[in-house]
């Protein structure tokens, strides 16, 4: 193994991937060194997948790369004991490898038993396949896997928010403003959500006309357009003992009274146009800095709040972001919500 990671320091990856092969040999079947074994045999699928994405190498060498990845990724997963983390980044990146190779069926054969049998696989193992159907166009599969990870985690943003977008890529409007509410509950800085429901009532709004649904459709873009706070996430880090969360706060209180106000004019003459932009520019309100709290509540599958921490920005003027960071304590926590503090 070791001459396998100087060689690969030394780019020679044909001589790297001779001597790690040769430390899977010499492994074999002894459970004392399925660690090594499974750290090998993700370095040689690392170097076939560093191939098979780099678009300088030409198409077929790609599609070759892409399936002696695909392979060493399934001898990986088969090692005993590979689980957690692990197996879920092994098989995402089989998944991928497998897009890459073309070989859509085999894609799907990677997460058949999921569909039917979710509750012997973790939610991220879950998510992942989903995000793997969707690439390879099954749709429906997506939706069902998405579906699937919601029953082991219902509090999970991810599975939320892509199981909305692949139910509009569907033309499955009805089924997402359910789906948005969901959402907002635990995500409320994120004008994105709304508009996917907006954008699911415009749909329905084609072959169902009512006030209702205009009323609806308004309520759900504006609501996302006055946000005067938008939140993003970076990274999440579940541990035994705390959740770590990242991201980034972003003030748009001056977007969110311009919206209020009516927002930008866009009909009319130059004239009237460039009049009600003036009128606009000296009614325009200033913001003193202020800094942003936020409160996280970090969740079991049943909703259960294990444990609360709050985070204060640097004071904030419109247009500026600032980053933030909060470890909660909470043992095994599956998700989290938080609100803006006003």
């Amino acid at each position: 193994m070791v001459l396998g990671n100087i060689a690969n320091k030394r780019n020679n990856n044909d001589e790297a991937i001779k001597h790690w092969q040769a430390a899977v040999t010499a492994a074999g079947t002894d459970t004392v060194y399925r660690d090594v074994q499974r750290q090998v045999l993700g370095n040689i699928a690392s170097v076939h997948m560093g191939v098979a994405r780099d678009e300088k190498t030409p198409k077929p060498q790609q599609v070759e790369a892409a399936k002696k990845a695909a392979e060493v990724y399934t001898q990986l997963l088969a090692v005993p004991g590979t689980q957690g983390s692990y197996a879920v980044g092994a098989r995402q990146n089989l998944q991928a490898a497998l897009l890459i190779a073309g070989d859509t069926a085999a894609v799907t054969k990677s997460y058949s038993e999921m569909l039917t049998n979710p509750s012997a696989h973790d939610h991220q193992a879950l998510l992942t396949s989903a995000v793997a159907a969707v690439r390879a166009n099954r749709s429906a599969d997506a939706a069902k896997l998405f579906e699937n990870a919601l029953q082991l985690n219902p509090y999970s943003r991810d599975a939320l928010f892509n199981l909305a977008v692949t139910h509009l890529n569907m033309g499955q409007s009805d089924k997402v403003p359910a789906l948005v509410t969901r959402l907002v509950a635990i995500d409320p800085g994120n004008p994105e959500n709304y508009l996917l429901a907006a954008r699911a009532y415009v749909d329905i709004g084609k072959t169902r006309k009512s006030k209702a649904v205009t009323d609806s459709t308004v309520y759900w873009y504006s609501t996302g357009q006055k946000l005067p706070i938008e939140v993003t996430f970076s990274e999440l880090n579940m541990g035994e003992k705390q959740l770590e969360v990242a991201g980034r706060v972003l003030d748009r209180r001056d977007k969110a009274a311009e919206s209020e106000s009516g927002g930008t004019v866009t009909t009319g003459s130059a004239a009237a146009r460039a009049a009600a932009a003036r009128r606009a520019a000296a009614a325009k309100p200033s913001f003193a800095a202020k800094p942003v709290t936020l409160k996280f509540e970090a969740l079991d599958k049943a909703g259960a709040v294990l444990g609360t921490k709050s985070v204060t920005t640097e004071a904030l003027e419109p247009g500026k972001t600032a980053q933030f960071k909060v470890e909660i304590p909470a043992a095994n926590a599956v998700a989290y919500r938080y609100t803006v503090a006003e």
